[in-house]
């Protein structure tokens, strides 16, 4: 309910609400996600960017134990 686009998307119409679910929950394997492509995901972000700087740190550190990836030189020191 703290999304107002989906508020005003949805409006009174209780049969769209009732089909929302959250990603968490999803993700936790305790609520089905799509079953078809046909079945549209979407994600409202409400700007809680350090919860995606954790998320971020947390994978990224995952995938260095792992050996997974390459290094992307973003910023080269100059000599």
């Amino acid at each position: 309910m703290e999304a107002g686009d989906l508020i005003q998307a949805f409006g009174e119409d209780q049969s769209r609400w009732n089909a929302v679910q959250e990603l968490s929950q999803i993700v936790a394997g305790k609520e089905p996600g799509r079953s078809n492509t046909d079945q549209i995901t979407l994600f409202k972000s409400n700007g809680i960017a350090t919860w995606d700087l954790a998320a971020a740190v947390r994978v990224y550190e995952m995938a260095v134990a792992r050996g997974m990836g390459q290094p992307i030189p973003i910023w080269q020191s100059k000599k």
